[in-house]
């Protein structure tokens, strides 16, 4: 489907049927050609019990969830209200400035910086 990990990608489009499969059409973040990829999920995916159903159920639809961590280096360009970052500079020997500077400077508002 062209989902890899580190991908940013934003939902167009959501539907739910009663059968509680989630249909979501994705468009990247990055300029791909303005492609639109269509997953159907099962909701399990998203409430934690995914792994409680058997795999013969699970098998027809797409299994993911929601992105939570981005490295400092994928986050260039981007901003959030509220950031925790997990302070790494350490191997970053050369560039360890720059690496906080860009990592610091993703908060809008809010900046936790564990250590």
């Amino acid at each position: 489907k062209g989902l890899f990990n580190g991908g940013l990608w934003r939902v167009k489009s959501r539907a739910q049927s009663k059968s509680k499969i989630i249909t979501m059409r994705l468009s990247p973040d990055e300029d791909f050609g303005h492609r639109v990829t269509k997953v159907s999920v099962r909701g399990d995916c998203f409430g934690g019990a995914i792994e409680t159903i058997p795999w013969e159920q699970r098998k027809p639809y797409d299994e993911f969830d929601y992105g939570y961590v981005l490295t400092v280096h994928k986050s260039q360009g981007s901003q959030w209200d509220d950031v925790v970052l997990f302070d790494e500079s350490f191997a970053f020997q050369d560039s360890r400035a720059r690496w906080l500077y860009t990592g610091i400077t993703r908060a809008a508002k809010r900046l936790s910086v564990v250590v």
